[in-house]
Parts: C-alpha cells; sequence; structure tokens
C-alpha cells in the first residue's frame, strides 16, 4: 500500500479489529437492504430458508451480522445458530433474539476459517466469501461443518459491468474463466466512511458465477443449483413489488 491507511488483510489482529469497528457502528443491514439488488436477495435467500424450513433442517447462519436470517429461520421454528467475527454484532444479534423470545436461535463469536461446530443440515454464507482474508480455508471449514447431503447456500457479488455493452458484459459472465476480480476498497472512499475512524483498505472480491461454482465443487460440494442477476437497477426496483416472482 502507498498510503497510511491500514491494510485489514495483513494480520488477523487488523481484519477482527476493522470488523469490530464496523460492526459497532456500521448499520450495515439497514443500508444494504435501503437497495433493490439487497432487497431482491434478501426475498431469494428467504425463500430458500423457508424450503429449508419446510424439511425441518437446522441452520449455520455465517456472518450472521445482526441476525437478520438467523431471526428470520428462528421465527419459522427451527433451531439456527450464528456465528460473526464481530462481538458487538452478536450481542445485538443475541438483544434481538431475546426481545422476540425465540429461544431456538443461538449466536456465537466465531471466524469462518477456523469454525469447528456441527453438524449442521444446512449453512447459509450469504455475501462474505468476498470479505476474508482465505476463502479457501472457510470453505474446508464448512465443509467440516455440514452433514453428508446437507445444504450450502452460498450468495457472493459478481464483477459489475464496467464500460462494456450489455451483451458484451452477458458474454464476459458466461464465458469468462477467471474466478474473481479481486478488489480492494478504500473506507474513505465508500459509505463505511461514516462510521469507521482511521482509513482502511479491505477486500470487497467479485465472483463469477460459473467458475464459482466449479471452484466450490472442489471442496467436496455438488451444485445443485447456481444463478445469477443480469438485471438493471430499474428492473429490481419493478421487481421488488412481487418478491415472489424474484425466485
Amino acid at each position: 500500500m502507498h498510503d497510511d491507511s491500514t491494510d485489514v488483510m495483513e494480520s488477523e489482529e487488523e481484519y477482527e479489529a476493522f470488523y469490530e469497528s464496523l460492526g459497532k457502528s456500521y448499520p450495515e443491514s439497514q443500508v444494504v437492504y435501503e437497495e433493490a439488488l439487497g432487497r431482491a436477495r434478501r426475498a431469494i435467500v428467504r425463500s430458500y430458508l423457508e424450503r429449508f424450513s419446510a424439511q425441518g433442517l437446522t441452520l449455520l447462519d455465517v456472518g450472521c451480522n445482526s441476525g437478520e436470517y438467523t431471526l428470520f429461520y428462528a421465527s419459522l421454528g427451527r433451531e439456527v445458530w450464528g456465528i460473526d467475527i464481530s462481538r458487538s454484532l452478536v450481542a445485538t444479534a443475541v438483544s434481538r433474539a431475546n426481545q422476540l423470545n425465540l429461544r431456538n436461535a443461538s449466536f456465537e463469536v466465531a471466524n469462518v476459517e477456523t469454525y469447528r461446530g456441527g453438524p449442521y443440515d444446512a449453512i447459509l454464507f450469504s455475501e462474505v466469501l468476498e470479505h476474508l482474508r482465505n476463502p479457501a480455508t472457510a470453505l474446508e471449514s464448512l465443509a467440516r461443518c455440514l452433514r453428508p447431503g446437507g445444504f450450502l447456500l452460498l450468495t457472493t457479488p459478481a464483477p459489475t459491468r464496467e464500460d462494456q455493452t450489455f451483451a458484451s458484459f452477458v458474454m464476459d459472465r458466461l464465458l469468462r474463466r477467471d474466478l474473481v476480480r479481486a478488489k480492494v476498497h478504500k473506507s474513505e472512499g465508500t459509505r463505511i466512511r461514516e462510521y469507521v475512524s482511521g482509513a482502511y483498505h479491505y477486500r470487497h472480491d467479485e465472483y463469477y458465477p460459473i467458475p464459482l461454482a466449479c471452484w466450490v465443487a472442489t471442496f467436496g460440494f455438488r451444485c445443485v443449483r447456481a444463478g445469477s442477476f443480469f438485471t438493471t437497477e430499474r428492473y429490481l426496483r419493478h421487481l421488488n413489488r412481487v418478491p415472489r416472482l424474484q425466485s
């Protein structure tokens, strides 16, 4: 790095300190679900969680934040565990569970890369992989936590359209063999600048959908279904009016 920003990925200590600082003050769930894409993703994830619940599956929510999906799954009457690296976020999630009297939701401060819980029937791993120091280690850990025949529900950002025609963008998504477009964000240039003190560089990678599915399969998973948004922000705003259509 060529400036005074702290590189979050340099050490485990810097990584944990950054996400704890973020967890204390950044209203991530509120910010994410203000956006059409965030609301569309939430509707799709919830639709899968409803299917898991209908089968009576236990669930691990990795990177649970303040419990958005963990508490939703618990409200369906199923056992669910949420883990997050931020103590502040876990404390918030526990408080929310207590307020809602959801005794079937448990929370723990943990790093997915070293987590050893389970086995679970299903794992939700949504919008976390792109931030990790060691993504492969995380998938190895989750493979150990999942019972044979269980389900992994994984979502990540995909590469966005940058100075491309729509046709070339679609072809790039379908034919690109690269796994990931590596991206380092500067905190002072993003929405989190108002919530963290200091300047940071942190990962926010973008994964190509088809190579991602193939790569995840190398950890012992079998791809049952894969998909990606090829939609515009304008289209997603209309789609949010009828959430069931999103899946």
